[in-house]
C-alpha cells in the first residue's frame, strides 16, 4: 500500500449525503481506533470532530497516526455516560506536519448504534443548519429575531430593541423545545432558567401553549439541547451564540 504522505488524495467532499460542520466548542469526546501498521494491534488515537454525516464523518488524528485508504477503523464518541463505537473504513487520509486527516466511512450493522448515532447527528444538524430567517415585528412588543433549520428546527429569540441584549428565547429541536425569559427590568447578568417542553406543531414562539416534559424526556431534550446549542452555525449572531452555550 503506498505511504499516504506522499500519495493521498487532497481532503475533498467524496460523500454524496450533506456535512455539517463541528464547532470546537462541541463537548462529544472523539477517538478514531486504528489497527497497528506491523502487528495488527488495534489503538485508540484521540481526535477532533471537523464534520458529521448520514454516512460518514471527517476527522483530525495525530500525524503519528497510520492508516491507509481502505483500511479499517472504529470511531468512538463519548460523553458522560453515553457511548457509542462505530466500524468503519478509512474513505481518505493525509499526513501534514503537525496532523492528519481523514475521512471515515461509517457501517451500521446493529440498529442500537444506529439509533445512538442518529441522536448525535440530529442536534449537530438542528444546530449547524440554523440561518436567519424574516422575522415578523407585527404584534410584537419587542424586537424579534428568527433562525429557522433543518428539519423543522426554529430558534426566536427576543430584545427589547434592536441591538439590546437577549431578553428571551425559544428554541424548537423538532420534537422537543426549550424557552427562557427574562423578567421586564430583571438584571440582564441574571442567569435565565431553562423551560423544557414537546413543540407542539403549528404554535407559536412563546404562546406558552407546550406542555411541559416528564422527567425521562427532558433528560432527551436537555442533552439534544446541549449538543445543538454547543453547534450553533456561525450564521446566529454572536451574543445568541455564547448566551445558549452558557446554559448548558
Amino acid at each position: 500500500m503506498p505511504n499516504p504522505d506522499k500519495t493521498a488524495e487532497p481532503v475533498t467532499d467524496r460523500r454524496k449525503k450533506p456535512r455539517y460542520a463541528i464547532s470546537p466548542n462541541f463537548p462529544l469526546k472523539a477517538v478514531l481506533a486504528l489497527p497497528g501498521e506491523n502487528d495488527g494491534a488495534w489503538r485508540d488515537w484521540p481526535a477532533t470532530l471537523v464534520d458529521l454525516s448520514v454516512t460518514g464523518a471527517h476527522v483530525q488524528v495525530s500525524m503519528a497516526a497510520v492508516a491507509f485508504p481502505e483500511s479499517q477503523c472504529r470511531l468512538k464518541l463519548s460523553l458522560g455516560t453515553f457511548k457509542v463505537e462505530i466500524p468503519g473504513t478509512v474513505a481518505h487520509y493525509v499526513c501534514s506536519s503537525r496532523l492528519a486527516v481523514g475521512g471515515v466511512q461509517l457501517y451500521f450493522h446493529d440498529p442500537g448504534v444506529e439509533k445512538a448515532y442518529q441522536r448525535v447527528l440530529d442536534a449537530v444538524i438542528i444546530g449547524a443548519s440554523l440561518a436567519p430567517a424574516e422575522a415578523s415585528q407585527e404584534y410584537s412588543v419587542r424586537y424579534k429575531e428568527e433562525y429557522s433549520g433543518k428539519p423543522s428546527a426554529r430558534l426566536t429569540v427576543w430584545r427589547e430593541k434592536a441591538g439590546d441584549p437577549v431578553s428571551g428565547f425559544d428554541f424548537r429541536m423538532n420534537r422537543y423545545g426549550v424557552e427562557a425569559e427574562r423578567d421586564p427590568g430583571g438584571d440582564p447578568s441574571a442567569r435565565l432558567v431553562l423551560k423544557f417542553k414537546l413543540s407542539a406543531a403549528g404554535e407559536s414562539a412563546g404562546s406558552g401553549s407546550a406542555r411541559p416534559l416528564p422527567p425521562a424526556q427532558e433528560q432527551e431534550a436537555r442533552w439534544l439541547f446541549r449538543l445543538a446549542a454547543t453547534n450553533l452555525s456561525t450564521a446566529v449572531a454572536a451574543d445568541v451564540r455564547k448566551l445558549l452555550q452558557s446554559l448548558v
